[in-house]
């Protein structure tokens, strides 16, 4: 059964699908005019992408109407009392609720989240020159916005309507919470307290920029007393670590000149720029010649830190944004994240926590930490080009073209090719579905998979289909060694071609030896 929210976010699709680029002879107009009423193809549309996105998602013609004249859905939405006016949203009589659609004699389009006493929309027929018009978006005070009317259809599902100032609610606590297992969870906290992840960290003077790679503790320049320097990080878990060794001796006079940092000073690497900051986490002493370090950037921290979170009817994007708000994150690069998010999360770490919400999102997201803050971005959105320079000289040479120490391998030992999806309740054990892909079965042979799920808050199709999907192929790794220069920071994450291809990037090791900078990455091929 769809809900507003299902309307909501189907509107939010179409309009990102179509990213802008729509005019008036458009899959909306040819849907409307082949399925509703054949109108042409070039006509005013607003209402024809209403009734689309309502259709795409099954409700019927009892719940909303076809129409592709506005005032024809204000009377038909009045003679059924769902019709609301302008001034029933600002005296407070009526909340719009997501999925509800705003109406006005010339202009129509669906509502899609409420926060306070604004709204936002999604539109077709809205934007650009008159005759390229697109699926646009707007944010209007219940006041000031331009609509005469709300209406509020009957859908099916009415789990999803909002409550309150807008519905759009989230909450942080540490104890006294509680899930109510008969009906939906429920929370209860009383002590919302904000915690900055890392306050020294965020709060550092800037150290100018530098014509080679340097190290600091604190302000102090370790560079010269350091040995194997080594960074590493991967899509596969946030944060970026660190090692080196320092050299260290028992006699007085050595031992007045070298600098022998601690567990819990801060660590940064400057080039032209800063391009790494951590905390030393680790110390190993044993050795009577060395003191080996380990450190780790604020990625640790979010591995670490549990915390739980409720969160109702609120966007990705602002889920995430609370949550950095509330350790005192600073946000580097954020995308609009528009899935709204329904969800209790109980002594989750914070990283869990985002991870899981990211996957709501669909496609693939990686997200880093550096110096600015956390980078959350599309994996294809980031693009490496490292290079290199043998001499001053010489001309600088993409990195790729020079690669070193190759290897490949395939792989099927971690392969399933077939779902089979399963609930339990009272002991009593139930098969729902089997999903298989069989061209690798008949390839391959019979590789299956069990995967127990809660019907009532999992559809068995779709996980079925995200395991399929992430099991049913050949695991396939590359790896290459290449050279770059100082100032140069290939990252797990991005994109590097590599002989004519288009690679992403899982992993990278760097090392920096002699003078020179070392990356060893480990490559899948993109989709």
């Amino acid at each position: 059964m769809a809900s507003g929210i299902d309307i909501a976010n189907r509107a939010r699709a179409e309009k990102n699908e179509i990213g802008g680029r729509c005019g008036n002879n458009n899959k909306y107009t040819h849907w409307y005019s082949d399925n509703v009423d054949n109108i042409g193809y070039n006509f005013w549309w607003c209402a024809a992408f209403v009734t689309y996105v309502v259709r795409a998602w099954g409700i019927s013609t009892s719940i909303v109407p076809n129409y592709a004249y506005c005032p024809d859905c204000i009377s038909w939405a009045r003679s059924r009392g769902r019709l609301h006016s302008k001034s029933q949203l600002t005296s407070g009589a009526y909340t719009p609720q997501p999925g509800d659609i705003f109406l006005r004699e010339g202009h129509t389009g669906i509502i899609v989240s409420v926060s306070g006493s604004q709204f936002t929309t999604v539109e077709g027929n809205t934007g650009g020159s008159t005759n390229n018009r697109t699926v646009g978006s707007h944010t209007w005070s219940f006041e000031g916005g331009n609509y005469d009317y709300v209406f509020n259809p009957d859908y099916p599902d009415k789990s999803a309507t909002l409550t309150g100032s807008g519905g759009v609610e989230s909450y942080m606590y540490s104890e006294n919470s509680y899930g109510d297992s008969a009906k939906e969870g429920t929370v209860v906290w009383n002590n919302r307290v904000k915690e900055s992840i890392h306050a020294a960290m965020e709060n550092l003077a800037p150290i100018p920029p530098q014509e080679t790679l340097m190290l600091y503790c604190g302000e102090t320049d370790i560079t010269g007393m350091i040995g194997n320097l080594t960074w590493k990080n991967s899509i596969y878990e946030l944060a970026t670590n660190m090692s080196f060794d320092i050299a260290k001796s028992d006699g007085a006079y050595i031992k007045e000149l070298l600098y022998v940092p601690k567990a819990g000073e801060i660590i940064r690497m400057v080039t032209n720029t800063e391009i790494f900051r951590g905390v030393i986490t680790k110390v190993d002493d044993g050795n009577p010649n060395e003191n080996k370090y380990t450190v780790v950037d604020l990625g640790w921290y979010l591995n670490k830190t549990s915390q739980t979170y409720q969160f109702k009817n609120i966007t990705a994007k602002d889920a995430i944004t609370e949550i950095c708000n509330d350790l005192s994150i600073k946000i580097a690069m954020l995308p609009e994240l528009s899935t709204v998010i329904k969800q209790i999360y109980f002594d989750k770490t914070i990283s869990a926590i985002i991870t899981d919400i990211l996957s709501k999102c669909g496609g693939d997201y990686n997200y880093d930490f550096v110096p600015e803050g956390l980078r959350i971005y599309k994996i294809g959105d980031l693009v490496a080009y490292p290079e290199f320079r043998v001499a001053s000289n010489v001309a600088q040479a993409y990195s790729p073209d020079y690669k070193g120490n190759v290897s490949h391998s395939v792989s099927i030992e971690e392969m399933k090719n077939s779902i089979k999806i399963t609930s339990e309740k009272d002991s009593v054990y139930t098969e729902l579905m089997v999903l298989q892909n069989r061209e690798l079965i008949d390839k391959y042979g019979f590789l299956q998979k069990i995967v127990k799920i809660d019907p009532e808050k999992e559809k068995a199709d779709a996980v079925a289909q995200k395991e399929l999907d992430a099991n049913a192929k050949e695991m396939e790794t590359y790896s290459i060694e290449i050279i770059e220069k100082y100032d140069s920071y290939t990252r797990a994450g991005e994109v590097i071609k590599v002989d004519g291809a288009n690679y992403v990037i899982t992993s990278t090791n760097h090392s920096f030896k002699n003078g020179w900078h070392y990356d060893k990455m480990e490559l899948k091929l993109t989709a």
